[in-house]
């Protein structure tokens, strides 16, 4: 299959797809194919769901740094309406950023992982999730 061959010539550390429970039913496939086929062999991780719906992430990166580039390479989608999907994006990332009480101007890409033989933790494979920051009206630093 395109995807035993994929990870042959790869041999990827983790790989990354979409949710079981995405909108679109070809998303769904391909989400279980890549999970029944490749899951064995190595982690897999979830993307977010299209604006978070019926997503319940285990797991942020703070794309904060990276997301004017996400922006750019949005923009190169011209099928796809990208001024208006740019803007939604940015609502999404910056929710997900609140999720994690995230300053102000941060966004935030959710993911999700479920642990399974023989991948319990794959911690050491994704970066560092979001600083902590607790919500007080006190404190300096998160949204809250």
């Amino acid at each position: 299959s395109i995807i035993n061959e994929f990870v042959k010539e790869t041999n990827p550390n983790l790989i990354i797809t979409h949710s079981s429970k995405d909108y679109h039913p070809d998303h769904r496939a391909l989400s279980s194919i890549v999970k029944s086929i490749a899951g064995i062999y190595y982690p897999v991780l979830f993307c977010d769901n299209f604006v978070g719906i019926n997503f319940n992430p285990n797991y942020y990166v703070d794309i904060s740094e990276f997301f004017h580039q996400k922006k750019i390479a949005i923009s190169s989608h011209k099928s796809q309406k990208p001024d208006k999907y740019i803007e939604l994006v940015e609502i999404w990332n910056r929710f997900r950023s609140v999720q994690c009480n995230g300053p102000a101007q941060t966004y935030v890409e959710a993911y999700k992982f479920f642990p399974s033989f023989p991948f319990s933790d794959i911690r050491n494979l994704l970066p560092n999730s979001p600083k902590i920051r607790p919500t007080s009206l006190k404190k300096k630093g998160g949204l809250i």
